[in-house]
């Protein structure tokens, strides 16, 4: 079991076609996440890359995903974190849908869609491409707890990877509340 044949297996499994992130992620745990993330920082930055996709649309005619979203404050408290911490670079939710849901019989879409596709909120708009990370339950202290310690070699790469940032994101703007 070494971390770092990782990358390479993942590499291949893409070019040939054969890697769903939705298929991973049923083999994948976060226990599983957090020993690559101690073990080896780059094995974990390719495996949390693979574990995301582009959620489809349940219904992409009455309510496609959207390209362009509004990255203004939605609160008081969203406007004091911004003027506190650096421009925000990902918008992220944590919930348990893996698709873009949307019921055609009462043509509604989950609450929780409005913050996205609200056209109210105003500027700054920014064109977004939308992912999911199927590992269910991945914003947890375990996860957290060997962030911490894969970071104490003073690699702080894996930070930069779009699962980790977005974990960080949903702790720090709606843990913090």
């Amino acid at each position: 079991h070494e971390p770092k044949c990782i990358p390479s297996f993942l590499k291949r499994m893409e070019e040939q076609k054969l890697l769903w992130a939705g298929e991973l992620a049923k083999l994948v745990k976060v226990n599983d996440l957090c020993r690559v993330v101690k073990a080896n920082p780059e094995a974990a930055d390719a495996l949390l890359r693979a574990l995301l996709q582009t959620p489809a649309a349940e219904n992409g005619g009455h309510h496609p995903l959207p390209s362009r979203v509004s990255f203004a404050a939605r609160s008081i408290w969203e406007q004091l974190q911004n003027m506190l911490s650096p421009t925000k670079e990902c918008f992220a939710f944590y919930t348990p849908d893996k698709v873009w849901k949307y019921n055609s019989v009462a043509f509604k879409a989950p609450p929780w869609h409005a913050q996205i596709t609200s056209k109210e909120l105003g500027p700054p708009i920014r064109s977004v491409m939308i992912q999911v990370c199927a590992v269910p339950n991945i914003v947890s202290r375990q996860f957290l707890v060997a962030l911490k310690l894969a970071s104490q070699n003073e690699d702080l790469f894996l930070y930069k990877n779009p699962v980790v940032k977005c974990v960080l994101e949903v702790v720090w703007r709606h843990g913090a509340q």
